[in-house]
């Protein structure tokens, strides 16, 4: 039988240089706590002494479904380190914490065995509590003890229907300091980025209907390890909190800014080392992309300056269109599983979406060549174009999209579009309202919208909400978890296939 580091000088090169690939999936990163929401995860309680030596956790490295194939414990008077090695069927794992001291000793479950109970005794050492002695059990019934018993014991055994996956807790070269269990469901299985997942029951059905997705990628970000990295920070919020993707640290919320998106040193980021300005001035194109891009997003108007009246024309039809295109489709799903819902239902239905109450409203701001108003108060002429059209997509459908000239029409009738636009043809128009393909680009400007409707809806109901608490409970609304992975996924295999 091999222990872990027999095992390593054996089979390491099969997972790259050095067995790079087994260390990578260890427990290499700089200690840290983490604190887990997910009910498939499950932080045992901790048993030693909580204030010394580096905390440590495994939870970041641990696999669903992850079997085990090796336990090993070193020490003699007290414990020195505990270790035990995973598999799943892609990747091992070696989840290694404490020092070198001491005689090691392993065993090898069965193919299928889990760790049923773990026994751990801890005491005073040099005036530092520490843990004395741990004996691992199997569910096949094999152990694996080391150290010496004291009078403090605790036995750690894995909650009904969970399983012991790994360990978090203190400790240090000289051993280990407190220790407790990760535990996680047992009938759970780790996904993969690309596997296909139903859309959840919080997305927004009115901007997309896709009935799958692959994973949802929003969490955490990874510490960076380029030469120049840097560190976003705000304040916690009133209560404390930080928003999605960021980290505690005392009053501080600490994330890792993304080094893609070009950062100017010594203002909103904290530049780690000496790199900084090299990194700026290597990454100018992506600010003027960046700039570019922000500057003609179209949400307040600026596409007005920007383009030819008939280009103008052209992306005002397309807005509107995209808007009561989604407007329609949903509309005739409530139709399809409610055959009963009358027009007046519809319509009542209709008033209460955030296609018409915030997407139309900007669409036509854009068309009339209106700045959006401030806190999302819309004119009284807005809300009637906005009406006009609402009613002609329930009492008419999808005819209105059957040519330009129907939706010039519409664009004309219902007091859209200034006297003064040339009634000339516009083929891009044609092309856009037969093309088969998506609406990705106005998704993701919706989106774009609903932010700005979330941010005015939290400054209307907490008037006094500091921009760190906005900052909080945007970051944990269902459009940056759900939505925006959604849709984001969605466009990228459709700019894959649509590429040039």
């Amino acid at each position: 039988m091999l222990s872990f580091e027999d095992f390593k000088k054996t089979f390491g090169d099969m997972f790259g240089s050095g067995s790079g690939g087994i260390d990578l999936f260890g427990d290499s990163s700089p200690p840290q706590d983490n604190t887990v929401e997910d009910d498939d995860i499950i932080l045992g309680e901790l048993y030693g002494g909580k204030e010394h030596g580096d905390a440590f956790s495994d939870i970041k490295n641990i696999k669903f479904g992850q079997m085990i194939l090796n336990i090993t414990v070193r020490g003699q008077e007290r414990v020195d380190s505990v270790g035990i090695t995973t598999m799943t069927q892609k990747v091992y794992g070696n989840l290694v914490h404490g020092g070198k001291g001491g005689t090691e000793g392993f065993i090898e479950p069965a193919v299928g065995d889990t760790i049923d109970s773990v026994e751990v005794h801890w005491d005073k050492n040099k005036g530092k509590t520490c843990i004395f002695y741990i004996k691992m059990k199997t569910s096949g019934g094999k152990t694996i003890a080391t150290g010496t018993k004291t009078g403090n014991a605790a036995v750690i055994k894995p909650p009904k229907n969970y399983q012991l996956a790994g360990f978090y807790g203190r400790g240090s070269s000289s051993g280990i300091f407190c220790i407790g269990g990760i535990f996680t469901k047992q009938a759970t299985m780790d996904l993969a980025v690309t596997d296909v997942m139903a859309i959840t029951t919080d997305s927004s059905s009115d901007v997309y209907n896709y009935n799958t997705t692959i994973r949802n990628w929003v969490g955490p970000l990874e510490t960076a390890d380029d030469t120049a990295c840097y560190q976003k920070k705000f304040d916690v919020s009133s209560q404390g909190m930080c928003p999605s993707g960021f980290d505690r640290d005392d009053d501080k919320c600490i994330s890792q800014c993304p080094l893609n998106y070009p950062v100017h040193c010594l203002m909103e980021c904290i530049p780690q080392n000496a790199d900084c300005t090299q990194e700026i001035v290597s990454k100018v194109a992506s600010v003027v992309a960046v700039a570019l891009n922000a500057a003609t997003l179209g949400v307040f108007g600026t596409l007005v300056s920007a383009y030819k009246t008939a280009n103008f024309v052209l992306m005002c039809a397309i807005n509107v269109v995209n808007a009561v295109k989604s407007l329609i489709y949903y509309l005739r799903y409530k139709q399809t599983t409610i055959p009963k819902t009358d027009t007046e239902k519809l319509m009542d239905k209709a008033f209460q979406m955030q296609i018409v109450i915030l997407d139309l409203p900007v669409a036509v701001c854009a068309c009339l060549g209106i700045k959006i108003p401030p806190k999302l108060q819309f004119s009284a002429t807005i809300l009637a174009v906005v009406s006009a059209i609402v009613m002609m997509a329930v009492m008419v459908g999808e005819i209105l999209f059957a040519s330009q000239d129907n939706v010039m029409l519409m664009l004309r009738e219902v007091g859209a579009l200034n006297n003064t636009v040339p009634s000339s043809k516009i083929d891009e128009l044609d092309t856009f309202l037969h093309s088969k393909n998506g609406t990705c680009g106005y998704e993701l400007r919706t989106l774009t919208n609903r932010v700005m409707g979330k941010v005015y809806e939290i400054r209307n109901n907490t008037p006094n909400a500091a921009p760190n608490d906005v900052r909080v409970a945007v970051s944990k609304s269902p459009i940056i978890t759900e939505d925006i992975p959604v849709v984001t996924n969605h466009c990228m295999g459709e700019i894959w296939k649509n590429k040039t």
